[in-house]
């Protein structure tokens, strides 16, 4: 047994004896004299579950569309609005960029973030799938768009997926968006 386990087994027995009820005036010599502690059986260390390409994806767009999002959110709590998109709406990063990563949210940079993410296959020229975000100020849409991971979602949270792109039985993208502009 290491040297962690016995020092660890020597806190696990102190903190029980310090919760037993008995006569507080003996001693903790006495109270202890008489116990016994065993060793704790190895424990195997769990496997670790190996996640798909997709699974991979599915989370990095998650972690990134929540940084995002929540800097669209103190932006919106030191200005009043969330930043504005051109005239054409939709502000992205694609397989073939219209912006560098810092330029298609350039209110959040460097302030509230130090770079923008994109979706993890932006740079694979076969995928189609990108982060998309639209707002005129007083609402927003931010979502990941021809998401190949939207049935990954939508069994786990429904209200992100976006009900402007569903149709014919499958989501094609998802993210978060005030009510205003669900429909976008």
């Amino acid at each position: 047994m290491s040297h962690t386990t016995h020092i660890s087994l020597a806190i696990i027995a102190a903190f029980a004896l310090s919760a037993c009820s008995g006569d507080d005036t003996k001693s903790r010599a006495d109270r202890t004299q008489n116990v016994a502690v065993e060793p704790i059986a190895d424990v195997e260390p769990v496997a670790q579950v190996e996640l798909t390409p997709e699974q991979r994806n599915f989370n990095q767009r998650k972690m990134d569309l929540k940084k995002i999002n929540d800097a669209l959110q103190a932006y919106h709590a030191d200005n009043g609005s969330y930043p504005v998109t051109q005239a054409d709406g939709w502000a992205s990063v694609s397989p073939t960029p219209r912006a560098k990563n810092s330029e298609w949210l350039p209110s959040l940079v460097p302030s509230y973030l130090a770079a923008v993410p994109t979706d993890p296959e932006t740079k694979l020229a076969t995928k189609s799938s990108i982060y998309l975000y639209k707002s005129n100020g007083t609402g927003y849409k931010l979502i990941v768009n021809q998401a190949p991971d939207c049935n990954l979602l939508t069994a786990t949270d429904m209200a992100k997926a976006d009900p402007k792109r569903m149709g014919g039985g499958r989501c094609w993208a998802w993210g978060y968006f005030t009510a205003d502009y669900a429909q976008s």
